[in-house]
């Protein structure tokens, strides 16, 4: 496919099924479309109305028919936590829905690389500390998040540049096809002369580097209910890589009262990069300078110190060009926000809080709509327990993915997941994926306990054997492809429940054991998890394990644990997060976009089982 053809949508506040039927119609008349990404606030504010609870809870339990592919992203508002919680336990929010990560790059199955960065910016927010579990919670983004993207949207971030790894990285790498945030860089507005006098956009700084390390070919906002689609600019060190940035209105209902609606969608055709030839498409005559060329910084605002005073640059500012009216809009006195008595910004006169009624605050800042379920008393729905016949991993399931196992035993069975980390079918796989069929496994008792330590200690000691059987049997087949396992398990005692399992990838032997366990502690600083040490951990009889828990085993047999607090939000993908970025492919960190057709699921298996039979302790 050389073209793919995508529909970008502005905030949807909520209004899933009129939404459905409008991609349906605009579908029809102009698709057929591949892919939709949301841009801005899907959800919108919290809001505890009947009718808006009972249509997000229609989504969730798929009574809206998604008729495509659609991925959404965060704006100005935290995620609401059903939502949270049914992806951390399904994967997606229902069927033809999934929430991009906080901050991450999605490469879709076309080769579309989308980078984004969910939530707004708060200046007294932006240094502080929260792990990417909790982040999606937030309504701000921190600098940990803007740095993990930058990190990922960058040639490489190692430091030694000699290296085959880093030769290997930069010679494959490709910019970003499209990127999605909801506050706008500040030099954006900057060598445009199209802007509208009455934008006033939530503006951040630290938003320019992303920019000029990603040089996205595509920008999406949807900030301010304003559509506005900027002149094109270059960059000319990239043979002229174009970059159009647009923001789109909301779709759904806003709290501006406007006579005219703003356009909110935004379609066209793209190659993606990897696809694409090295020859640029034909500009409009429009084109700009590009704002974000290093040779211009000082005709752009300058950035604040610690003590909010302007640098040098400041001093030496030039006039705008004498068709601008007036002055620059980072220079307008009327574009300073005013404040209230929290420091926050204050509104128009005429805008009313939905959350308290008052005119004194915006609602993504009132402390009433910020606080927990207790101190507004929502009530909370009772989530139903997963049972047997519902359970991805119950092979009584007649949903279960059974071309993708690859040994049963009698207590046990293995099988590859859907979406493994190491790749199988890309050029020079081997160095990443020396396994046949990749490798990563699941080791998942056969009778449906939520966890291990559940599992009754008359029926444990055959189940736990087993698995141990297969470990064993996992490590010598390995070795003979000079690879090593890391072994981790999930323990979480949720209501929802769900199945037992270990998760087992191998690595090359070639990446040294003290390497693995520095990434792991790296990884769990930032995502604020604490390891402990654990005696008898094998026992589980031990009290300990009575507990939600993340545990690992690395190669040398060394073991961390982590025990997550109950009510306590965790990173369900920190296992895939740590051995994707060891392995240095951090665009694999997420299964759903790791994906394959079934066929290439189906060689996958095959090319293990041939080569894992002699090992197989089941035959």
């Amino acid at each position: 496919m050389s073209t793919i053809k995508v529909l970008v949508i502005g905030s949807v506040l909520g209004s899933f099924k009129n939404l459905c039927q409008k991609i349906k119609a605009i579908d029809q008349k102009h698709g057929k479309f591949e892919i939709v990404l949301a841009s801005g606030d899907f959800f919108g504010p919290p809001d505890n109305s009947p009718e808006r609870v009972q249509e997000l809870n229609a989504l969730l339990n798929e009574e809206i028919e998604v008729p495509i592919q659609t991925y959404i992203t965060q704006g100005q508002y935290p995620i609401p936590p059903s939502v949270i919680e049914k992806v951390q336990e399904r994967g997606q929010i229902c069927k033809n829905v999934l929430l991009l990560s906080k901050s991450g790059i999605l490469t879709t199955s076309h080769g579309l690389k989308i980078a984004s960065l969910g939530g707004s910016y708060l200046p007294e927010k932006f240094y502080a500390k929260t792990s990417n579990s909790e982040s999606l919670y937030q309504q701000y983004f921190t600098s940990m998040n803007l740095k993990q993207l930058v990190q990922q949207v960058s040639p490489s971030s190692s430091s030694n540049l000699n290296s085959l790894a880093v030769a290997k990285a930069f010679a494959s790498f490709q910019f970003i096809d499209i990127l999605l945030t909801y506050t706008w860089p500040t030099s954006i507005v900057s060598e445009t002369t199209t802007l509208p006098t009455d934008f006033e956009p939530e503006l951040a700084p630290q938003l320019d580097e992303l920019v000029r390390k990603s040089k996205p070919r595509y920008y999406f906002s949807s900030n301010m209910n304003k559509f506005w689609e900027r002149e094109p600019f270059l960059w000319t060190e990239e043979n002229n890589r174009a970059t159009r940035f647009i923001n789109l209105g909301s779709f759904g209902d806003s709290s501006t009262s406007q006579s005219k609606k703003e356009r909110w969608f935004y379609a066209f055709s793209i190659a993606p990069t990897q696809l694409s030839s090295v020859s640029q498409p034909v500009l409009p005559s429009t084109v700009s300078r590009n704002p974000f060329d290093s040779e211009n910084d000082t005709k752009k605002r300058p950035f604040q110190t610690a003590e909010g005073e302007d640098d040098e640059r400041n001093k030496n500012r030039e006039a705008p060009p004498d068709k601008y009216p007036g002055h620059y809009i980072r220079d307008c006195p009327q574009a300073k926000p005013l404040v209230n008595e929290m420091g926050t910004k204050k509104p128009p006169e005429g805008y009313v809080c939905r959350a308290c009624a008052s005119d004194q605050h915006y609602i993504k800042d009132c402390p009433l709509a910020q606080s927990g379920p207790r101190e507004r008393e929502r009530p909370r729905q009772k989530l139903k327990e997963i049972q047997p016949d519902e359970c991805w991993f119950c092979l009584s399931n007649p949903n279960l993915v059974k071309h993708l196992l690859v040994a049963i035993g009698k207590e046990c069975y293995v099988t590859l997941p859907k979406g493994q980390i190491p790749p199988t079918n890309v050029p020079d796989s081997t160095s990443l994926a020396p396994v046949p069929g990749g490798g990563h496994v699941l080791i998942v008792p056969i009778s449906h306990f939520p966890t291990l330590p559940s599992i009754p200690s008359d029926l444990a000691p055959p189940i736990l054997s087993e698995i141990s059987d297969f470990r064993a049997a996992l490590t010598s087949f390995y070795a003979i492809y000079n690879a090593v396992p890391i072994t981790f398990e999930v323990s979480r005692l949720t209501a929802k429940g769900g199945h037992a399992h270990v998760q087992i990838v191998p690595v090359p032997k070639r990446i040294k054991h003290q390497e693995i366990e520095d990434a792991f502690k790296r990884f769990g600083e930032q995502g604020q998890i604490i390891w402990e040490d654990i005696t008898n951990d094998d026992d589980m009889d031990n009290p300990d394990l009575q507990k939600s828990y993340f545990r690992v085993e690395l190669p040398n047999g060394k073991k961390l644990i982590h025990f997550i607090k109950p009510g306590a939000p965790f990173d369900v993908q920190f296992g895939r997060r740590v051995i994707a970025n060891i392995l240095e492919v951090p665009e694999r960190v997420d299964w759903r976009i790791c994906t394959q057709s079934e066929d290439d699921e189906r060689k996958d298996a095959l090319a293990f089982k041939e080569a894992f039979g002699a090992f197989d302790p089941s035959n």
